[in-house]
């Protein structure tokens, strides 16, 4: 990740309460974008690199990126926070019980006592519920004391809806040694898959078998693999693997699945000139201004 602010000329820090606040914090640092709701247009890009963030020091890492873009304290019209939580699990709406959330989750793996349970609708009829850090939501709250918690992967639901409107079609998110494969066709979420590799060859067997149990193939199923261009910023050393990237993953995928073609459009919504250069690698970031 390296330290970029983009601020379209239109950007006033000043009108900040007629803006929308999009933040995605991790392990490595912070991604930012703001959205002109009058125009429908994203109008600013930030990304803060940090030494590997940990439980108990968001408090810091939150006022470094303060320091950094004092706007982001502003008061913005509303503030989504897009937090990618490795335990996560996917629930029809009919048998969803908010008072069962945690021990729903607890029978998932072990999380921390403090950590809150949030919840994105990705239908009618379904839900994700995750857990989030109690201690990234203490930090936010001084600067941010009102906001919504979305989880990356039920925007790029969304967003592979609006894609593969027809056809089966897959999108493929890889960020911090996770991988996530969301299967969608016809307006319909087909399959939702995440697991823990750094392997790209585990990752194309698994989008195979995937297919194979919904009579799909490779060679028929568009596919669109999203995440930040490097997992650490730095180069490999020689002797060791490489660590597991959107690139990496695409490189290896795109000679067995066809390529989705043209730059990914978030549905009705534009982006300025000035972040151009910035909207492909980051459709996690900006489709989270599909969710309510």
């Amino acid at each position: 990740m390296q330290e970029r602010q983009l601020l379209d000329e239109t950007f006033d820090p000043q009108r900040c309460g007629s803006y929308q606040l999009l933040l995605q914090p991790g392990r490595l640092g912070f991604r930012l974008a703001v959205h002109d709701p009058l125009r429908n247009q994203f109008i600013a890009f930030a990304s803060l690199p940090l030494q590997e963030a940990s439980e108990g020091r968001w408090h810091e890492a939150i006022a470094k990126l303060q320091a950094a873009y004092p706007w982001v304290a502003s008061s913005f019209r509303n503030v989504r926070i897009g937090w990618r939580s490795h335990l996560f699990t996917l629930l029809p709406q009919a048998l969803f019980i908010e008072a069962e959330a945690k021990r729903v989750l607890q029978a998932m793996g072990a999380f921390y006592d403090c950590d809150a349970i949030y919840y994105n609708r990705l239908t009618a009829d379904a839900l994700m519920l995750f857990t989030v850090p109690g201690d990234l939501v203490n930090a936010l709250q001084p600067i941010q004391p009102q906001f919504s918690i979305i989880h990356p992967d039920a925007s790029l639901h969304l967003l592979a809806l609006s894609l593969f409107r027809r056809s089966a079609g897959l999108v493929v998110h890889v960020a911090e040694g996770v991988v996530t494969l969301i299967l969608a066709g016809q307006g319909r979420l087909l399959a939702l898959l995440s697991f823990k590799t750094q392997a790209e060859t585990n990752v194309l067997y698994r989008m195979v078998a995937l297919l194979k149990a919904h009579g799909l193939t490779p060679n028929t199923t568009p596919c669109l693999t999203v995440g930040p261009p490097s997992t650490t910023g730095k180069s490999t050393p020689l002797g060791q693997q490489h660590p597991l990237s959107a690139a990496t993953v695409a490189a290896l995928i795109e000679q067995y699945f066809p390529r989705v073609s043209g730059k990914v459009a978030i549905p009705g919504h534009s982006f300025s000139y000035l972040l151009e250069s910035v909207r492909e690698e980051n459709p996690a970031l900006f489709a989270t201004i599909l969710c309510e």
